[in-house]
């Protein structure tokens, strides 16, 4: 394998690394926000966790698309399947209606 094609899988590796402490630390401060109560930094930390796992994704393989379908998936499964979240407040329902819906107001 050349120099060049070591350095390249070196730096994908790094890359994931990276990604996922990017994505560990976003979910840190979400629980650090929600103990303080900040309403502008619990928004910015959720922005940040959902940042962080689209911008892992394509370095494993999984392109925007097929993340969104399974987010609708997996909103639709724990409909079906009766979560307790979708039971006491529609969260999840509303959630799907989103997804469906994006480009159009909700």
């Amino acid at each position: 394998m050349s120099r060049i094609g070591e350095s390249d899988i070196a730096r994908r590796i790094k890359v994931v690394e990276w990604s996922k402490a990017e994505l560990l630390e976003a979910v840190s401060r979400l629980f650090r926000s929600t103990i303080q109560g900040r309403d502008d930094d619990v928004l910015e930390s959720l922005g940040s966790v959902l940042l962080a796992a689209y911008l892992l994704a394509p370095h494993l393989g999984i392109n925007y698309p097929r993340l969104d379908l399974q987010l609708e998936a997996s909103t639709r499964r724990l409909i079906e399947s009766g979560h307790q979240v979708e039971e006491w407040y529609s969260d999840l329902s509303n959630l799907l209606r989103y997804l469906e819906g994006r480009g159009r107001e909700f």
